[in-house]
């Protein structure tokens, strides 16, 4: 048995499913990153 234990964790079809809407996200963020910081209290 290896330790520690090895986990292989793969993105679903499902979760691909996201990619765009995800990319569109960060993308926004990128954009309005510093109008975010600003509003955070």
């Amino acid at each position: 048995m290896e330790m520690p234990l090895r986990v292989k964790y793969e993105v679903t079809d499902l979760g691909r499913n996201l990619q765009g809407t995800l990319d569109s996200l960060a993308s926004w963020m990128q954009t309005h990153g510093e109008d975010l910081r600003g509003a955070v209290v």
